[in-house]
């Protein structure tokens, strides 16, 4: 999972003394870990609403079985893909940063610490396909689908479908 190798990466920042990046590393974990904490917190109370509503009694006098409480723990765990939503929120949040340090002269410091911070969130992005590659996956299946040259508006919804 993502958020284990993020903390590896922390370790060796620490070890390296490399203070800013263990830094920015630590707010990407712990806002994955907040992020679970949520899921599991809203996962819990919609468990209790559900079992007191059966049992005719209020949500906060409900007491959770073990087995329950393990259950909306393993559905609490992010997914990769979860993990990735949450740098890419922080990697679009630093971006912005930087647009608007842009025209501040007199903040190049600040610019430079952007800068490492999204270089660092990029670190953890999936790669994203270059506009080539992109073309090249769209004309096999055009092939694929024999309308190279002949593909209609009508034709659109079969293409992406097999995109």
């Amino acid at each position: 999972m993502l958020k284990e190798l993020i903390k590896k990466e922390m370790i060796v920042a620490m070890k390296n003394k490399d203070k800013k990046k263990k830094e920015i590393l630590g707010v990407i974990v712990s806002e994955i870990e907040r992020a679970e904490m949520k899921k599991k917190s809203d996962l819990v109370n919609k468990e209790r609403k559900a079992e007191a509503k059966r049992l005719n009694i209020e949500p906060d006098k409900v007491e959770l079985s073990q087995e329950k409480i393990d259950e909306i723990n393993k559905k609490a765990m992010f997914t990769e893909a979860e993990e990735v939503k949450i740098v890419e929120k922080l990697l679009k949040s630093a971006t912005d940063t930087l647009e608007v340090l842009k025209d501040k002269k007199n903040r190049m410091a600040d610019i430079e610490n952007v800068k490492l911070e999204i270089a660092i969130y990029e670190q953890f992005m999936p790669k994203q396909m270059s506009e080539t590659e992109i073309t090249e996956v769209i004309n096999i299946v055009l092939a694929k689908l024999n309308l190279v040259d002949k593909a209609t508006k009508n034709d659109k919804g079969m293409i992406m479908k097999e995109l």
